[in-house]
């Protein structure tokens, strides 16, 4: 999880410096084989039975019953970690987990990217608005992103962090490409190999 710093941002091709900053939360999600996932929603919530701390990350809100999870007064004891930055359709191979599978992989000198897009129907399409009849529906947006990671995976006071350029090029937002950069810092919260188990 981290949070991207936008410190450029294009007019018309160019990119220039934008102040302050604007800054969103990113939230990934890395398996026991390296495959990096964007996850729109996470719920960290812990293992029941169990001595130790064992972490299980949840996609799927439906599985807060269904798993053997500490619970205080009949709630789940956990943590919501979410983005309102990022939506899209889930239509990957794995249906109905909220995550969206990236190319490429997590590590220095290594990039993974993704790309988004909002059909013109969509409930969260800027364009859209559901009580206007002049804009029943929006325009298409596609979101094409890709990290570039620039430093090893380093620890500070016992937690993991790595460091990585940000980019991204919006369509359909304006008539033009719309280009974005910055750089964000990616901290560990979890070392769960899989999601939803």
């Amino acid at each position: 999880m981290g949070e991207v710093q936008i410190t450029q941002v294009s007019n018309q091709g160019i990119l220039k410096p934008v102040v302050p900053p604007a800054s969103w939360r990113i939230v990934l999600h890395v398996d026991a084989t390296g495959n990096v996932s964007l996850l729109k929603d996470a719920i960290i919530a812990a293992r029941a039975g169990t001595d130790d701390f064992e972490p299980v990350v949840l996609t799927k809100p439906a599985l807060l019953g269904a798993l053997s999870l500490q619970r205080t007064n009949n709630a789940v004891l956990g943590q919501r970690l979410s983005t309102v930055a990022y939506d899209f359709t889930d239509n990957d191979a794995t249906p109905d987990d909220f995550a969206l599978r990236l190319a490429g992989t997590l590590g220095q000198a290594e990039t993974c990217a993704g790309t988004l897009t909002l059909d013109k129907n969509h409930p969260t399409n800027p364009f859209r608005h559901k009580f206007h009849p002049d804009h029943a529906e929006g325009l298409s947006i596609t979101r094409s992103f890709h990290l570039t990671f620039t430093s090893a995976i380093f620890e500070t006071a016992g937690v993991y962090h790595i460091k990585a350029n940000y980019e991204e090029t919006l369509q359909g937002l304006v008539t033009f490409e719309l280009k974005v950069s910055g750089e964000v810092t990616l901290t560990r919260v979890a070392s769960t190999p899989s999601l939803n188990q």
